[in-house]
């Protein structure tokens, strides 16, 4: 079976788990044998990253959130000419924006030929109203990250068929129970009978950073 050509749609501009796993899955798929280009926002943490790695990048996109309509135009006639030009077969996109312009972008397109690829990792609704369940007949598979997400779209009345749960994957070889955390807790100067407990996200609202503080204190 011959490699995949995929194009990866990223709409994230800074830092943050969504740019860095689809970063990263881009430079995992190359390193596989896939023909892999990354299409993001000009100046984005994961344009500057798939630069970095060598990865071939889709100019010109914009991305741009909101009623946008010459900014959507041009990027959806940018994918269309990507897809020609690279012979794309897969697109993976990574938040609304994308996947929606992708779907657009793939009117008319045989959806045996060229699949449309959503990973989701938002705990927000969503509902199967006419736009989405446009955009859901025409992807071939959603990615979720949790098991909420999941119940999220079998609560919204979405086709379950084509979503699946991928939970995040861990480097085994980093990350183990024989890992010793001397050096932090010397660099911290934390005592080594003292248990740590940690967060990992940025400091935003949605991560839960003070549910977890008022749940220390409870403790």
């Amino acid at each position: 079976m011959p490699s995949p050509n995929i194009l990866h749609l990223c709409s994230i501009k800074g830092r943050g788990g969504t740019g860095y796993m689809a970063g990263r899955l881009a430079r995992l798929c190359a390193d596989r044998g896939a023909k892999v280009m990354v299409g993001a926002c000009p100046g984005s943490k994961i344009m500057e990253r798939s630069q970095a790695a060598g990865l071939p990048i889709l100019a010109g996109l914009r991305l741009r959130r909101g009623f946008r309509p010459w900014s959507l135009c041009n990027d959806i006639k940018r994918i269309r000419a990507c897809i020609r030009e690279e012979k794309i077969n897969i697109i993976h996109a990574w938040h609304s924006i994308e996947y929606w312009t992708a779907a657009l972008a793939l009117m008319g397109m045989p959806e045996n030929q060229i699949g449309l690829v959503r990973t989701r990792g938002l705990m927000t609704p969503v509902r199967a109203g006419y736009f989405n369940s446009f955009i859901h007949r025409r992807t071939a598979f959603v990615h979720v990250t949790c098991s909420r997400i999941l119940e999220l779209y079998r609560e919204g009345g979405f086709e379950m068929k084509k979503v699946r749960l991928i939970l995040d994957g861990v480097d085994t070889k980093k990350f183990h129970p024989r890992v010793s955390g001397s050096a932090v807790r010397k660099a911290a100067g934390i005592p080594s009978d003292a248990i740590i407990l940690s967060s990992v996200g940025r400091l935003e609202k949605v991560k839960g950073h003070a549910t977890l503080i008022a749940a220390v204190k409870l403790l």
